[in-house]
């Protein structure tokens, strides 16, 4: 039904009040209850029909209020209004679409910005020049400034070996037995552990704690090896030679030399429980780290 049936209907117009549409909605209603009681079915489905032409102008009604109201709002737009309103009618009626695609864009930049860092980040470590020894310092250790940790210790090795061009160092904090809680705790090992599998660096300085417990992973190379037999014979003779006990066998090795009271180990600006040089196994022959552990022995 549309508004002028609605209207013819039920005998009124567009001019009659809306006081007056429902004072007589009311009466129709009170008239189909007394209908539905005395069950006289012709008189119901002529109600029917009245309260779907009243409902018909009832929302046509109300839609042209709401239109009203809009076009008053868009008044302000001026000769925009027509635009405005059409960009509003497609944005609701688009707007999911709309959120998703926006949604979209932003992983789209989100994920594009991370990929341009990756490239970036691998140009700036392309441009520089080879590593010439990866350290890490494992144990109870602080930078004197926390804030450029690596950086300053890099400075100091760099200092010490004016014909490297770049050391990568690491720090990783374990707490010795002299700290409160008495040693080592499983989140700090498996964090340390973690560390070394992902990258096992060349040479490790320890102190006492963290030697015994490198020494226990039996991934520290044996001192009196003959690669590092001049290294070790200085040592020796300075009485600087670490031992600590192997796991595996229970023999105690010599693994290490304590470098904390030298000029070398004085010029680092780590806090420290003490300074043992090891290292790595696999690196016996690389001559960046047997000239690392011969300065640590005092033969540089």
């Amino acid at each position: 039904m549309d508004i002028k049936e609605a209207y013819e209907r039920l005998g009124l117009n567009e001019a009659t009040s809306q006081e007056e549409l429902d004072r007589r909605f009311d009466l129709l209603l009170k008239r189909e209850k007394a209908a539905s009681v005395s069950g006289n079915a012709d008189a119901l489905q002529e109600m029917e029909a009245d309260i779907e032409a009243y409902r018909t102008i009832f929302d046509y009604r109300a839609k042209r209020v709401v239109n009203e109201a809009e076009e008053e709002r868009l008044k302000k737009f001026g000769k925009l209004s027509g635009t405005v309103s059409r960009s509003e009618d497609f944005f609701r009626i688009n707007r999911t679409k709309i959120l998703m695609i926006l949604a979209a864009l932003v992983v789209i930049v989100g994920v594009g910005s991370f990929v341009w860092n990756i490239v970036e980040d691998r140009r700036r470590e392309a441009a520089l020049p080879p590593v010439d020894l990866n350290i890490m310092f494992l144990g109870s250790y602080q930078a004197e400034d926390q804030s450029q940790e690596s950086e300053l210790v890099q400075q100091a090795l760099l200092k010490a070996f004016p014909e490297w061009k770049r050391v990568q160092v690491r720090v990783l904090f374990l707490p010795s037995s002299k700290s409160a809680g008495g040693g080592f705790d499983m989140a700090n090992t498996q964090k340390a552990m973690a560390e070394l599998m992902a990258d096992y660096p060349d040479v490790l300085v320890l102190d006492k704690d963290s030697l015994n417990w490198m020494a226990g992973q039996d991934s520290i190379a044996d001192l009196t090896k003959p690669e590092f037999a001049k290294i070790y014979e200085e040592a020796v003779k300075r009485g600087t030679i670490v031992k600590a006990a192997n796991n595996q066998t229970g023999e105690e090795l010599e693994y290490g030399i304590d470098f904390t009271n030298t000029t070398f180990g004085k010029s680092l600006p780590i806090l420290n429980d003490g300074l043992i040089a090891v290292a790595n196994p696999g690196q016996v022959n690389n001559e960046k780290v047997l000239a690392f552990l011969e300065k640590c022995a005092g033969l540089r």
